[in-house]
């Protein structure tokens, strides 16, 4: 790609002086060196002169956005799942404290029947 003519929508006409996996390096014609995002620039504000290598820019991007939606879908439906599970335990836990409450208002009901059965035989 080094070599390669661009054009910026602010800084005219460039050359691709550097690239690698992830940023281009352009040096422009009024001597302003920029770093950008590769492929992601291609798509809003660079553009190559030769129109094969921007639609193989364009189409990159594509897939590099393709991959951000998949993950970040991923990541929502995991915390989801995280979620529902803390969720489910939550009532899980309110279920047993209910549990405990009335085996506990039971066991008080019993015992003052018991009391009471007691003081009449009395």
């Amino acid at each position: 790609m080094a070599g390669e003519k661009v054009v910026h929508t602010k800084f005219g006409e460039g050359e691709i002086t550097g690239q690698d996996d992830r940023h281009v390096t352009v040096q422009f014609s009024n001597g302003l060196t920029k770093k950008f995002l590769y492929p992601q620039a291609f798509v809003s504000f660079l553009k190559y002169e030769d129109a094969a290598l921007q639609q193989k820019a364009e189409e990159a991007a594509g897939a590099v956005q393709k991959a951000a939606d998949t993950a970040r879908q991923e990541r929502h439906e995991q915390f989801e799942a995280e979620d529902n599970e803390r969720r489910e335990q939550r009532n899980e836990a309110a279920a047993v404290k209910k549990k405990n409450a009335e085996a506990k208002a039971a066991r008080e009901e019993k015992a003052a029947l018991e009391a009471a059965k007691l003081r009449k035989s009395l």
